[in-house]
C-alpha cells in the first residue's frame, strides 16, 4: 500500500480548513444571539463589527479551501 503524500497533507489541510470555519461560525452564532439578546445600539454596533469579521474570515477562509483543491486537482492531473 503507498501513501500519497499530496493527497495525505490535502486531508490534513482541509481538515484544519473545517475546524477553523467551524469555530467561527460558533463565534458568529454567539454574536447573532447577543444581538437579539441585547437591544442597547451600541452592543449592536459592536457586535456587528464582529460579525463583519467573522464573516470576513469565512470568506478568506473558504477561498482557501478552493485554491486548495485545485492544486490538488492539478496535482492528480499530473
Amino acid at each position: 500500500m503507498t501513501i500519497d503524500k499530496s493527497r495525505e497533507d490535502f486531508v490534513r489541510r482541509l481538515t484544519e480548513f473545517t475546524a477553523a470555519l467551524n469555530k467561527i461560525g460558533v463565534l458568529y452564532n454567539q454574536a447573532v444571539r447577543a444581538i437579539n439578546t441585547y437591544h442597547s445600539p451600541k452592543t449592536a454596533v459592536a457586535m456587528l463589527r464582529k460579525l463583519e469579521g467573522y464573516a470576513a474570515d469565512i470568506l478568506r477562509l473558504q477561498e482557501r479551501v478552493v485554491a486548495l483543491t485545485e492544486a490538488l486537482r492539478q496535482e492528480i492531473d499530473r
